[in-house]
């Protein structure tokens, strides 16, 4: 339980961090409270990185150059997208600023 609030705190704190100049605590402080009120985006997206390794797993021979094109361009998009999303809808609710 703590390693997938970790999971999706971090990419919380991901998406703070490149949103602009923040403080340190103010942006663990706003990553954790997003990854308490929005987790389910950012697991979805988690969920979509573990298929696309174990498609990788499952296709090895076939797969080689998959783990660098695709993989991680994808996966990166995905819980970007997630994170991003539920950061947008999830922190405006609660009056705070993105």
């Amino acid at each position: 339980m703590a390693t997938t609030f970790f999971a999706v705190a971090s990419t919380y704190f991901m998406m703070f961090s490149v949103a602009g100049p923040i403080r340190l605590a103010s942006c663990v402080r706003k990553a954790a409270l997003a990854a308490l009120l929005r987790p389910l985006p950012v697991l979805a997206a988690l969920a979509i990185v573990a298929i696309l390794w174990l498609a990788h797993v499952a296709f090895y021979p076939v797969s080689v150059f998959m783990p660098a094109a695709i993989n991680f361009s994808f996966g990166m998009f995905a819980i970007a997208f997630g994170a991003h999303g539920a950061l947008a809808s999830g922190l405006a609710a609660t009056g705070e600023d993105f």
